[in-house]
């Protein structure tokens, strides 16, 4: 079990390392996360918290056909995306609340580039901020931060470049 609570902006913060970066690889295991992905056929997640927090990893030959920038880090699994459920005891990165609405989030992450019933998509430092909401509510009920890709750049018109 972990000695102490994952921090969201700490895990942004390893976004675009791979699995195998020593201070990456020492701050899961610090956190009761001891397996390590493999990504043998495409992305794989794995989970955290009583499944209430996932990470997922792309393998890089994957990730290189749609990234936007480098990954920061030697090895083959890279680190992506992460999912934070509502009832986790992970801290959300960037002061955002699960208690937040639109307005509250929009004030921090800027307006939405994307929204439907369920979700609303921001684009912030760039990284893709997912709120998904719980249905027929407004009420937020997962958050997910994942790296920019060329689809987000092209289905949002994101005005990036790639940057290798």
């Amino acid at each position: 079990m972990a000695t102490e609570i994952m921090h969201g902006d700490k895990l942004v913060d390893f976004l675009w390392f791979a699995s195998i970066h020593p201070e990456f690889a020492d701050y899961l295991f610090q956190h009761g996360i001891k397996k390590r992905p493999k990504c043998d056929e495409g992305d794989e997640r794995l989970k955290a918290y009583d499944k209430t927090v996932s990470l997922t990893f792309s393998g890089r030959d994957s990730y290189a056909d749609c990234a936007i920038f480098p990954a920061k880090s030697e090895g083959w699994c890279i680190f992506v995306s992460i999912e934070i459920k509502k009832d986790s005891v992970v801290q959300l990165p960037f002061n955002l609340s699960f208690d937040m609405n639109k307005a509250n989030l929009s004030s921090i992450l800027g307006n939405p580039i994307g929204e439907e019933e369920d979700y609303w998509v921001f684009f912030y430092k760039n990284l893709i901020v997912i709120s998904f909401l719980k249905e027929n509510t407004h009420d937020v009920d997962i958050f997910k931060f994942q790296l920019l890709d060329a689809y987000d750049v092209n289905n949002y018109n994101l005005p990036i470049q790639m940057r290798f």
